[in-house]
């Protein structure tokens, strides 16, 4: 696993995601995720690597962990920023 060059703390989310007015548990249990970003210029390319971290909250209703919002939004948005960013890079 490649060693990140920034860590970014992602604070843990106050209410459950589906249950709206119900409160998350503090845990001590922590959500990671990686990112590798590219940033083309005419010289080369430079790579940042980000690590996120963030403690997970619990819901008694849910039975379930969640990850906090800003580290959840990663998953569904990593792959499309990469393919509009090569799409750029091609077409200049």
């Amino acid at each position: 696993m490649p060693k990140p060059t920034r860590v970014v703390e992602v604070p843990r989310d106050e209410f459950c995601y589906k249950h709206e007015d119900y409160p998350l548990k503090p845990t001590f249990f922590t959500s990671k995720r990686l990112i590798i970003d590219l940033a083309f210029s005419k010289n080369g390319v430079r790579k940042t690597i980000t690590r996120y971290i963030g403690y997970q909250g619990f819901c008694k209703l849910c039975n379930r962990y969640y990850a906090p919002i800003g580290i959840r939004q990663f998953i569904k948005h990593q792959l499309s920023g990469i393919i509009i960013k090569h799409s750029l890079y091609i077409k200049e």
